[in-house]
């Protein structure tokens, strides 16, 4: 699980990277929904077949990561 604004440093090579996992990554958005940090960990998710979620106060996190943990 990724916990990210969704700025990397390329996000070309990350997504280059998230094709080559063998298990799948998901993503937690914290932060305004619909930026580019927001659209970059969708697209990150969807490269590995991972789930994606968004959380715009730290406080929901943890609703957010048990989502992702049971979704399996």
């Amino acid at each position: 699980i990724v916990i990210s604004d969704g700025q990397p440093d390329s996000e070309t090579e990350a997504l280059k990277e998230a094709k080559r996992f063998k298990s799948p990554i998901s993503c937690i958005h914290i932060g305004q929904e619909g930026g580019e940090g927001s659209r970059f960990l969708r697209d990150l998710a969807a490269a590995s077949g991972g789930k994606f979620g968004a959380h715009a106060a730290a406080q929901d996190l943890a609703i957010g990561i048990q989502k992702l943990l049971t979704a399996v």
